[in-house]
C-alpha cells in the first residue's frame, strides 16, 4: 500500500512540475486541466504535443520514484529503513499536494464553485438585434498568444510586431486575458459566445463535450441566419480540442485546416498539431476569401494562426533570420514573431485591391498571452500585460478607445461594428466597446469578476446541459 502511495504521489508531482516547465503557472488552473480532458475526450494522445508531454510525465515520475523510495532509503540501514521509506512516502505526498494547491489553485477553485453567485443571473443578456440594411464581410484572425509586449525593446531590443503596431485601424487600449478564455479554444468560445469556458466535473463525468454550448447563440449562428457565407481556417488539426466540433454545432458551414491544405512535406509547419505553415493557411485562405468575394457576399472567415505557438514556435523558411549574434531561443522566437507579423501583412496586402475590401472588416486579436517560449524570461518582467487586437476598417470609429475588455466583449464589438444593432449592446457577459456603457470587467474589476466567474451558478450550469 505504501509503494502505490509514494508511487501516485511521485507521479504528482512531477506532473506538475512537468506541466510547469510547459507551461506558465498562471495557464494551469484547475479548470483548464479539467477542461483539456473534456476536449479531448476519444482523441487522447492523438498529437505529438500530448505524447511528448505524457512520456516526459511518465518518465520524471519514475525518476523521482526511484530516486527518494528506491535509492534514498538505502542510506538507512534495515531496521530503519521501512520507516524511513514511509517517510519518504508522506513527504513526497505533502510536497506534490502543496505544488498542486500552490500551482493549479485547487482550493480556491473549488471553494468558488460550491459558492453561490449571481454574475449570469444579473448580467448575462441574450443577444437580442436588428440586421443591418447593408451588411459588411467580416475576416477575424485569432492570432496565437500575440500580446503587446511584443512591441517592446524593453523586452526584444526591437519592434518585433512593426505592421501589426503601425498607425491605422482602431486599437482599444487594455484587452485583459481572464480565466475561462485563457486557451485558444475558450478565447475563442468567449469571443464568439461571450461566454466563459469553466467546465464543472459533472460534465467529465458525463463524458460529453458540452463546452459547445449548442443551446446558446454565438457569432457564427447569427451571421449564418443572416445569410452570410461562414468559413473556419486553421493552421493546425481542427479536432485539436474539438475545434471543428464546436464550429459545426454554430453553423460554420466551411472547416479547412492544415491536413487538408497539405499537399507534401513542404508544407508542414508546427508538427506537435499535424500543422501546415502560416503560409500555406494563408495563401488557402486568400484565395477563398477572393472567389467568396465574386460569388457568396456577404461572408465570414475566422482564421486560426499556429507559427507562434509555444514552446519554440515554427519559423518559415521564407522568412530571414535577423542578425542577432548569438542564436539562441530568444533569438530563434523573435524571428517567429516577426515573421508572423510579415505574414499578416502580407495577407492583408494581398486582398486590399480587391473590390469587396472597403466593406470588409477585418478583426486582428491574439487568443491569449504568450506562454513558455524563448521570450518568456523576459515577457514576465512585465507588471502589465495585454493580448493584442487592432480593427481594420471599423466605420465610424469608437468614440474612446481607451478601454479595459476581455474577450467576451469581442462578440457584441463585432456584431456592432458590423452595423447590426445589439439591445443594450450586450452579448451573454460581452458589452459592446462602441457603447458607453462599461464591460464587467471595468466594473468588477480583473480579480473581482473572475472570482464571479468561478462561482457556482445554475444558469450557467444550464448552458452546459443543454
Amino acid at each position: 500500500m505504501m509503494f502505490v502511495f509514494a508511487l501516485f504521489s511521485s507521479f504528482l508531482l512531477a506532473a506538475i512540475l512537468v506541466l510547469l516547465d510547459f507551461f506558465p503557472a498562471r495557464s494551469l488552473f484547475a479548470e483548464n486541466i479539467l477542461m483539456y480532458f473534456i476536449y479531448q475526450q476519444g482523441n487522447i494522445l492523438s498529437f505529438d504535443i500530448e505524447k511528448k508531454v505524457f512520456m516526459t510525465i511518465i518518465a520524471a515520475s519514475l525518476a523521482v520514484f526511484v530516486i527518494f523510495y528506491i535509492v534514498l532509503p538505502l542510506f538507512f540501514k534495515p531496521p530503519t529503513r521501512a520507516l524511513a521509506k514511509k517517510a519518504v512516502a508522506f513527504l513526497l505526498f505533502f510536497f506534490a499536494v502543496l505544488k498542486v494547491e500552490t500551482t493549479v489553485r485547487l482550493t480556491r477553485a473549488v471553494m468558488g464553485s460550491l459558492t453561490p453567485g449571481r454574475l449570469f443571473e444579473t448580467s448575462f443578456k441574450e443577444p437580442s438585434y436588428v440586421p443591418p440594411e447593408r451588411k459588411k464581410n467580416l475576416i477575424f484572425i485569432f492570432m496565437e498568444s500575440i500580446e503587446n509586449a511584443y512591441r517592446s525593446e524593453t523586452v526584444s531590443g526591437r519592434n518585433l510586431i512593426p505592421y501589426l503596431s503601425a498607425d491605422g485601424g482602431t486599437v482599444f487600449s487594455d484587452y485583459l486575458e481572464i480565466r475561462g478564455a485563457d486557451t485558444t479554444s475558450s478565447s475563442m468560445i468567449a469571443a464568439l459566445c461571450g461566454l466563459p469556458n469553466i467546465p464543472s466535473l459533472e460534465t467529465l463525468v458525463r463524458n460529453r463535450h458540452d463546452f459547445m454550448f449548442s443551446g446558446n447563440a454565438c457569432v457564427t449562428d447569427i451571421l449564418d441566419k443572416e445569410g452570410y457565407a461562414t468559413f473556419f481556417y486553421t493552421s493546425g488539426d481542427a479536432k485539436y480540442a474539438n475545434k471543428d466540433a464546436f464550429m459545426t454545432a454554430h453553423h460554420v458551414r466551411r472547416i479547412k485546416d492544415g491536413p487538408a491544405m497539405r499537399t507534401g512535406h513542404g508544407d508542414e509547419g508546427v508538427t506537435f498539431f499535424d500543422g501546415v505553415k502560416d503560409s500555406v493557411m494563408f495563401k488557402n485562405a486568400v484565395e477563398d476569401i477572393k472567389k467568396a468575394g465574386r460569388e457568396n457576399p456577404p461572408f465570414a472567415f475566422f482564421i486560426l494562426t499556429l507559427d507562434t505557438h509555444e514552446p519554440d514556435g515554427f519559423l518559415d523558411p521564407e522568412c530571414a533570420r535577423s542578425p542577432d549574434g548569438k542564436r539562441d531561443a530568444a533569438a530563434e522566437f523573435k524571428d517567429v514573431v516577426s515573421c508572423s507579423d510579415a505574414q499578416i501583412r502580407k495577407f492583408v496586402a494581398a486582398l486590399e485591391n480587391e473590390p469587396f475590401f472597403k466593406d470588409t472588416l477585418i478583426v486582428l486579436a491574439g487568443d491569449h498571452l504568450a506562454r513558455t517560449n524563448g521570450l518568456s524570461p523576459m515577457l514576465e518582467t512585465l507588471r502589465h500585460r495585454t493580448v493584442y487586437n487592432k480593427f481594420i476598417n471599423m466605420t465610424p470609429p469608437p468614440a474612446d478607445p481607451n478601454r479595459t475588455f476581455t474577450s467576451l466583449d469581442l462578440a457584441p464589438t463585432v456584431l456592432e461594428a458590423l452595423g447590426f444593432r445589439l439591445k443594450d449592446g450586450a452579448f451573454g457577459l460581452g458589452r459592446s466597446l462602441l457603447r458607453p456603457a462599461p464591460t464587467l470587467i471595468e466594473e468588477h474589476g480583473k480579480e473581482g469578476l473572475e472570482r464571479e466567474l468561478l462561482k457556482k451558478s445554475k444558469k450557467y450550469n444550464g448552458f452546459l446541459k443543454k
